[in-house]
């Protein structure tokens, strides 16, 4: 009747499913982690509120009656229906959760530009549900957003890793300038050498990249003097390609120009290196932090080659770093 709740509930069909199933109160009990005074209170109500005897209890253990085995067959479609129904609400809600489910990721300027477009098809074929942002970030800023959890992950640079840090390769920087600065370097060189040309190098803010290259310098017992201070790769670039000094920076982010033979790139003697790290948030999802540690590594391998260093170089490909 409208406005009456109803007598049956689904807790109920579930005991009376299991007692059928186990053929005694006791086991079903123990099977549905009931204590038995209550599963049989519990049959009891059901019983005196249908009018009608469920179960057939004697010493040899409990069955249905003729009543009871009627209610079960509707139990089961009932209970099957109702596990249908909570199966399909789960699939909804993990489908709304995991829905355009945003990756925010920082990529250091120097590899952003190669690794953007790679990562962006490969987050479009093998992530469902997953929106990828990618920003250009320094390390500094990369760590400073991680710890307040508004990004995901950072392909960064440290000054030195530690046993727990997530290594995905070596990167060489090379010394980097106009070929007319360049026609009295071969090979590679100290920096005793670039020591007579204007640098350009990032300022302070940039503090884990400044750092690595004040150590560097510290180690080969050499002081260098910074004559301009540019942050932003792009327009350290043009500052260099202009004649303007030389700086530091990895082959990947100066290929094209290398190519085009606007600019030269020398290794140092001895290998100047940086770690490339992955950094994460705290709880980001372990299969998103596979798949982007395990998808870096193969792009980076793709990238982290030594190509010619000027247009007259031939040598073939090696890998890069230690």
């Amino acid at each position: 009747m409208a406005g009456m709740a109803p007598v049956l509930q689904t807790r109920r069909l579930y005991y009376l499913a299991a007692i059928a199933d186990h053929g005694s109160i006791t086991d079903a009990a123990r099977h549905v982690r009931v204590a038995q005074p209550a599963l049989t209170h519990h049959m009891r109500e059901l019983e005196r509120e249908l009018r009608v005897q469920l179960l057939d209890r004697s010493h040899r253990g409990t069955k249905l009656t003729d009543a009871g085995q009627l209610l079960l067959s509707h139990a089961r479609r009932i209970l099957d229906e109702v596990q249908r129904a909570e199966a399909a609400l789960e699939a909804l809600r993990t489908q709304a959760a995991s829905a355009d489910r945003p990756f925010r990721l920082a990529v250091i300027p120097t590899l952003a530009s190669s690794l953007t477009p790679r990562l962006f098809a490969a987050a479009r074929a093998e992530l469902e549900h997953i929106r990828l942002h990618i920003s250009e970030m320094t390390a500094r800023e990369a760590f400073v957003l991680l710890d307040h959890g508004q990004i995901d992950a950072a392909v960064t640079i440290v000054l030195q890793p530690t046993d727990d840090t997530n290594v995905l390769a070596w990167e060489k920087i090379y010394f980097v300038c106009a070929p007319q600065l360049a026609r009295k370097l071969t090979g590679a060189v100290s920096l005793e050498e670039i020591g007579v040309h204007p640098l350009i190098l990032p300022s302070k803010m940039n503090y884990v990249y400044s750092e690595i290259i004040e150590r560097f310098a510290r180690e080969q017992g050499v002081e260098i003097a910074i004559d301009m201070q540019i942050d932003g790769l792009g327009s350290r670039k043009q500052a260099v390609i202009a004649g303007l000094g030389g700086t530091f920076l990895p082959l990947v982010a100066v290929q094209q120009e290398v190519k085009e033979g606007t600019l030269v790139a020398r290794s140092f003697a001895p290998p100047l290196i940086r770690p490339i790290i992955l950094a994460t948030r705290d709880g980001l999802d372990p299969e998103l932090v596979s798949w982007t540690d395990r998808t870096l590594r193969r792009f980076l391998r793709e990238l982290l080659v030594e190509a010619p260093t000027s247009p007259e170089t031939t040598q073939g490909l090696a890998p890069v770093g230690a």
